[in-house]
Parts: structure tokens; C-alpha cells; sequence
């Protein structure tokens, strides 16, 4: 066994959170096919594939608040460069089950 734990599969599921100072002309901050274009680029860097070989886990461990934050991390920065007048993403939750997440927002 290694220290960390015998290899085994997780599924989360990820929330986005947005917060803009006005809505768009269509009275929205951002689409939900666009969010979901988003997440969806930050899923396929995980899918089908053994967490611990992708970066930064091969150094940091794979932990649901560690998993969170890196995806934080990672949608700020697409959001910002697709959406450079706004919205901001203000906070992602990573579900483990229906019952336990995990949020993780700016200082």
C-alpha cells in the first residue's frame, strides 16, 4: 500500500459561483452553456485518468480542498481570459456525494 492509500476511483461534482456588478443585455451575468464549457475543460484534465500523475498532484496530495482550490485556481483564470469585463467567480464547490462538499473562495 502506498502512503497515501490504496489507488481508487472518485466522481465529484463542481458548482461554480459568479457574482457581476450588472447583468448583460439579455438580463445575464454569463450562460449556462458557457459555464458549463468551462467546467467541462476542467473535468477532461481528470477524466479517466489516476489523479496523483496530474499536475500538481504528483507533489500535492489529491484531497477534496486541494482538488477544489485547483480547480478555483484554474477557472479564474478562463473566466478572466474569456470574460475579461466580467462576471467573477467568487467560489467553487466539489461534491463528494449528495451530502458532503467542500467551498473554496478567494482570501
Amino acid at each position: 500500500m502506498r502512503p497515501d492509500g490504496d489507488q481508487h476511483v472518485h466522481s465529484f461534482r463542481i458548482q461554480a459561483t459568479f457574482v457581476a456588478s450588472a447583468v448583460d443585455d439579455s438580463g445575464m451575468i454569463i450562460g449556462y452553456r458557457e459555464v458549463s464549457d468551462l467546467l467541462e475543460l476542467q473535468a477532461r484534465r481528470y477524466a479517466k485518468r489516476f489523479i496523483n500523475e496530474v499536475e500538481p498532484f504528483t507533489v500535492i496530495r489529491p484531497t477534496g480542498e486541494n482538488i477544489a482550490a485547483v480547480i478555483f485556481r484554474d477557472l479564474s483564470v478562463a473566466v478572466a481570459q474569456r470574460f475579461p469585463r466580467g462576471p467573477e467567480l467568487t467560489a467553487v464547490t466539489l461534491w463528494e456525494n449528495p451530502s458532503s462538499s467542500i467551498r473554496v473562495s478567494p482570501p
